[in-house]
């Protein structure tokens, strides 16, 4: 068991070095990151575990970055096959991309991985391990984008306090000014250090905002400020956002929620991407058309997703706004 936990870890240093030195350059072929992350969520479908691991590992190898709702996932896979050793390898993956050592503590499909020998060493590493990825994203931008979220909900809450009714008008030219500064600065970042996505800043930090829940696994700060900006018509930046999806910056679920709230509250104004169908109108568009468009940013046609929604042991993130 220990050459095996060893070799695990060998691996993961050279893949997590790679992933530092290639942190600022584009890897136009990402897609094919979620290509093999698809395959696994289908192998899933047809209950081919086997199959489904091995491509998420896969996915995992040939990249230098794996989203932590992916690695949660394939850990989550491992797990409910009581595979020890791949528990133990999709496991450091996620600490690796900032999930906390409770997320394992507490989970019960994680019962037979806590009483295994991995355990031990996987507890033992787990300082380390959160060190590196902490070291691994940049601080400064972390901070500022939360510094603008907490801007944005501040806002938010007075808008919406009812004592505030008769000054709501004000309030909104307020917000609306804030809000395209805010993206505005979001912009000028992704232009010089990429999208500030998870890649680049990490995983939210619950315990910054009473409003954020300490189990999305994902960066969601800047979406809600792009949500926000995009819950009226505005200008696009479609052309931006879809080449950091191409990158590995910005998650495509993300994009795709992006788009439709561009679509839904766009009221013909600006051309955009269109519909995604993740989040609004189903029924509206050529359901063909649209799920070509999916394929090209990596995403399950929407009958694909339905039945990936349907397995049971799996978090739903795909559920979330963000």
């Amino acid at each position: 068991m220990i050459f095996t936990c060893l070799a695990i870890l060998l691996h993961l240093f050279t893949i997590s070095s790679q992933s530092s030195s290639d942190s600022n350059m584009f890897n136009l072929d990402f897609i094919k990151y979620y290509e093999g992350i698809n395959k696994a969520r289908m192998y899933m479908v047809e209950e081919d575990y086997e199959n489904a691991i091995k491509w998420y590992k896969l996915s995992f190898l040939n990249h230098s970055f794996e989203f932590a709702r992916d690695g949660i996932n394939a850990a989550e896979l491992a797990a409910y096959v009581q595979d020890e050793r791949q528990t133990l390898y999709f496991s450091i993956v996620c600490v690796q991309r900032g999930v906390e050592l409770a997320y394992f503590e507490s989970h019960p499909d994680f019962e037979f991985f806590r009483a295994s020998e991995s355990w031990t060493f996987f507890t033992r590493r787990y300082p380390a391990l959160r060190r590196e990825y902490l070291e691994s994203i940049n601080q400064d931008i972390r901070k500022e984008i939360e510094q603008m979220f907490l801007e944005d909900q501040a806002i938010r809450k007075r808008y919406y306090r009812w004592y505030n009714l008769l000054f709501r008008s004000v309030i909104a030219v307020e917000w609306e000014a804030l809000n395209r500064e805010q993206v505005n600065r979001i912009l000028e970042i992704t232009e010089k250090y990429g999208f500030p996505g998870e890649r680049l800043i990490g995983i939210d930090d619950a315990s910054i905002h009473e409003n954020l829940s300490g189990d999305r696994y994902s960066c969601g700060l800047p979406i809600v400020i792009l949500l926000h900006h995009y819950s009226r018509a505005n200008p696009s930046v479609s052309n931006v956002l879809k080449e950091a999806v191409l990158s590995g910056e910005l998650f495509n679920e993300h994009f795709a929620t992006i788009s439709d709230y561009e679509a839904e509250y766009g009221q013909g104004l600006y051309e955009n991407d269109g519909y995604y169908h993740v989040r609004f109108n189903q029924t509206k568009g050529d359901t063909n058309a649209i799920d070509m468009k999916r394929k090209k940013i990596g995403l399950l046609s929407q009958q694909e997703m339905e039945q990936f929604d349907n397995i049971e042991f799996l978090t739903k993130f795909w559920r979330y706004l963000y």
